[in-house]
């Protein structure tokens, strides 16, 4: 009896071990296998919660720059780790039996270590600059002097943008060259050797007038376009301590410059006496004397507004034009009938462009290198691997094991027509800068509130790094020969390779989507040493639209938000 009781304890201690046993490998696999599982789940779950906030972010900016909202805030709640998210399937309430919570870190640098853009373009250009000060920015010259830039293009787009098939009302003011030297008005506004006179009277229109005996003394209006030599006084920046105390002359320099400037006088009926309207109104502005201008007689600034008829006088009294009749919106006239501009014309399309190309003088500007800035949220995960989501000139960028574009920079290929209606390649850039406060760093579980707005805005307007002067690249067709974008200054392979991949969808995406040529894109070296040189180019030309932008971010802890 004594040995079968002995017998009996055995079996049940056996049997409870053996139990225990059994729980034991259960948690080790479930510990093992189960909660690396749902961690992965979790980890994966969240960086694809990172990627559509990045994706979120991207729109957000580009809708700000591409509908011109300066100074508009907006504020974007993401959070970092997995800590906060809900984790189901717990096989006890013991913290071993769930995954551990991972945490993040999120990051906005400006610095050049974080990579450099710069933008060489070999195109037809308008200095905005006049020795040291800017339309757009003030810089260390002292200067007086207004630059008239009138956008003659633009302003030629809207019209046909009414009218797509023609322009309307647009008119020639020819610049005569007189064959008597100390009558002709001189090439150089500063040439004052053989003609010392300050104003040229070019010609006279009277609006709603017919040839007549008595136009001049009975037209209603009568406006009277000059050439006038104006000058321009600035201090050179040597002179600019000295001119501060002593406001000496002596320490300015002069140059001169031609304005077309229109005076308008109207006719009191009763009194027969004429009163002028305006005096000496800039039309047009050129560094030397062309060969002819344009004007819009249409435009309500100069105050004619003429629908017909019309008359212009030369200075030496000669009829160069007389339209008798309403104005006919469907064809443009100018000071030579016979010119007419229809721009549904080939011919007529060239003559138009080069007259507006005229005003442009074919150069090359270089843009930086200027450091893009880089907003990147990094996953400490611990049971996926470790990845890196960043947000650089617009695109959004993975680091994983190597990197990768998601989403594409702001550049873009295409194909646009030539003054000789051939194709040539098309690239748009924007090159969105990051800046603000450098080394903005975030890390833990916290969720972070990313504030950004867009603080800058030009359109077609470029710094050149060596002389800091603003240039204005002409609106038009062709516009450019040569487009160089340098990305340099990345800070390992994996950036640098991100790039690559981005440039060469680019180059795929236009292949594919508007025929554009092989030849006409370049992107060297192709190892993974050196600086990234994306070029675009062709023989035809090549046409650009170019815009820079200046985004802020600014990072904010803002508590406990999971769930």
């Amino acid at each position: 009896m004594v040995g079968t009781q002995r017998e009996s304890g055995l079996s049940e201690v056996i049997g409870f071990i053996l139990i225990i046993a059994i729980l034991v490998v259960v948690a080790s696999l479930y510990v093992t296998y189960v909660v690396p599982a749902q961690g992965r789940e979790a980890e994966i779950t969240h960086m694809t919660y990172i990627k559509n906030q990045f994706v979120d972010f991207k729109m957000a900016m580009d809708s700000l720059w591409i509908n011109s909202q300066v100074n508009t805030s907006l504020a974007q709640n993401i959070e970092m780790g997995t800590l906060g998210q809900k984790t189901e399937g717990k096989f006890v309430f013991l913290p071993l039996t769930q995954p551990i919570g991972s945490d993040g870190e999120m990051k906005i640098g400006t610095g050049s270590e974080n990579g450099m853009i710069q933008i060489a373009i070999k195109g037809l250009f308008k200095d905005t600059s006049d020795g040291g000060t800017s339309l757009f920015t003030s810089n260390s010259e002292l200067s007086n002097q207004i630059y008239a830039n009138p956008d003659l293009y633009r302003q030629l787009l809207y019209y046909q943008s009414l009218y797509p098939s023609k322009i309307v009302n647009m008119i020639r003011i020819p610049v005569p060259v007189d064959s008597i030297v100390t009558s002709r008005i001189p090439d150089s506004p500063n040439d004052f050797s053989s003609n010392q006179s300050i104003s040229y009277h070019l010609c006279d229109i009277y609006p709603n007038s017919t040839n007549s005996a008595t136009y001049q003394t009975t037209s209603n209006w009568t406006a009277s376009i000059d050439l006038l030599r104006v000058p321009a006084f600035s201090v050179p920046q040597t002179n600019a301590t000295a001119f501060s105390s002593a406001k000496s002359p002596y320490q300015m320099k002069v140059d001169y410059r031609y304005d077309l400037t229109m005076s308008l006088t109207k006719l009191n009926q009763s009194t027969n006496t004429r009163y002028p309207v305006f005096q000496n109104f800039t039309l047009n502005s050129s560094a030397a004397r062309p060969s002819e201008y344009w004007i819009n007689i249409q435009d309500p600034a100069y105050g004619l507004d003429t629908m017909g008829p019309m008359m212009v006088i030369l200075s030496n009294g000669t009829l160069i034009q007389q339209y008798i009749g309403a104005a006919n919106i469907t064809q443009n006239w100018d000071v030579n009938i016979s010119r007419a501009v229809n721009t549904s014309t080939a011919i007529n399309s060239t003559i138009l462009d080069s007259v507006i190309r005229s005003s442009y003088l074919n150069q090359i500007v270089t843009s930086g290198p200027t450091s893009m800035g880089k907003f990147s949220y990094t996953g400490r995960n611990y049971y996926w691997v470790p990845q890196e989501y960043y947000y650089q000139l617009g695109g959004v960028f993975l680091t994983q094991n190597g990197s990768v574009s998601k989403l594409l920079p702001l550049v873009s290929l295409g194909v646009a027509k030539n003054l000789t209606n051939s194709d040539i390649p098309s690239i748009s850039i924007t090159k969105l800068i990051i800046t603000g406060e450098d080394n903005q760093d975030i890390s833990g579980t916290t969720p972070v509130q990313v504030s950004s707005r867009v603080s800058r805005i030009w359109k077609g307007v470029l710094t050149d790094q060596t002389s800091q002067r603003q240039y204005y690249l002409a609106p038009v067709t062709q516009n450019t020969q040569d487009v160089i974008v340098t990305i340099s200054n990345l800070p390992d392979s994996n950036s640098k390779e991100a790039w690559r991949s981005a440039f060469n969808s680019i180059i795929h995406a236009a292949n594919t989507s508007s025929g554009f040529q092989n030849d006409w894109a370049h992107l060297s070296p192709s190892g993974t040493t050196g600086d990234l040189i994306f070029q675009v180019n062709s023989t035809g030309g090549v046409y650009l639209d170019y815009s820079e932008v200046d985004a802020k971010i600014l990072l904010q802890p803002v508590g406990w938000q999971g769930s």
